[in-house]
């Protein structure tokens, strides 16, 4: 885990010290900070990959030893607070809640994913989509588990807030920052330049190239188009043509035929040179 900020047994600043996450009776804690950089370089690197599917996550998972995150926390009081956290960041990629609840030590009850109506609204409607147009299908059948082994938690905020009074006010401010900070974290990956590029806007995009495609193929078809490149040909080259045949192929090897979609191919280039240039970031910011 990239655990602490600095060689120091305590926090230096307020600041700091609304980011620690107790993780022992004996005033230990972990920065929430290093969970979120932990977290952030596994789907980084997931991301980065050429296909997003269950095998590939299981391998970025088995290449960065993520399961022995739980040794960062070996206080079974302490062990609910630690995995809401990582629950709440990881929240958005369903192969990494997965894989964090079946990774928990045994000796322990199981924490259950905790929920808020709006997220799991967003959750279920993902589910739904991916059902009727039969993609993603990992997805689903790993969403379909969580769900048939009760893993989520419903509840009306995911804040968790300590016991003391006045650790809480002292903490106040700073943890104000702190959220807007994530706030604005969570903006800028939904504005991502890199987003057009996602499964999701990908499958679109593919299916809408497609549609063009084929409705562009049964128009050059038509008899209007042969009668169209008759007459292109006759004004432009001077060429006198009636063979329908001779005009097909004619139509077929004009510009009208070019293949729109090579933008398609043209994003995955720059988008994934992208994706490897942040993990690369990652990592070499990992201790």
């Amino acid at each position: 885990m990239a655990g602490a900020k600095k060689n120091s047994c305590y926090p230096n600043s307020t600041l700091d010290f609304a980011d620690l996450l107790p993780i022992s009776n004996r005033q230990k804690g972990v920065y929430r900070s290093a969970i979120f950089h932990d977290v952030d370089l596994l789907l980084t690197s997931f991301v980065s990959k050429d296909e997003h599917t269950y095998s590939s996550f299981n391998k970025v998972w088995n290449e960065l030893e993520f399961v022995y995150v739980h040794f960062g926390c070996l206080s079974q009081d302490f062990h609910p607070d630690f995995m809401h956290v990582f629950f709440d960041a990881i929240l958005s990629v369903i192969y990494a809640l997965y894989f964090m609840y079946h990774s928990q030590p045994e000796v322990w009850e199981k924490i259950h994913i905790r929920v808020t109506p709006e997220e799991w609204k967003t959750m279920f409607d993902f589910y739904i989509y991916c059902c009727h147009e039969k993609i993603f299908l990992e997805s689903v059948f790993v969403f379909k588990r969580l769900r048939e082994e009760k893993a989520f938690h419903f509840t009306i905020t995911t804040t968790i807030k300590g016991s003391n009074y006045l650790e809480q006010k002292e903490a106040e401010t700073p943890n104000n920052l702190l959220d807007r900070l994530r706030n604005f974290k969570q903006q800028r990956i939904e504005c991502d330049a890199a987003g057009i590029n996602s499964n999701e806007h990908a499958t679109k995009f593919k299916a809408l190239a497609g549609k063009f495609k084929r409705a562009k193929e049964a128009t050059l078809r038509t008899p209007q188009a042969t009668i169209a490149i008759k007459e292109l040909l006759e004004k432009r080259a001077n060429i006198k043509e009636s063979n329908s045949r001779l005009l097909q192929s004619a139509l077929t090897s004009s510009a009208l035929a070019i293949d729109d979609n090579a933008f398609l191919e043209q994003l995955d280039t720059p988008t994934t040179k992208l994706w490897k240039e942040r993990e690369s970031r990652l990592r070499d910011s990992w201790i």
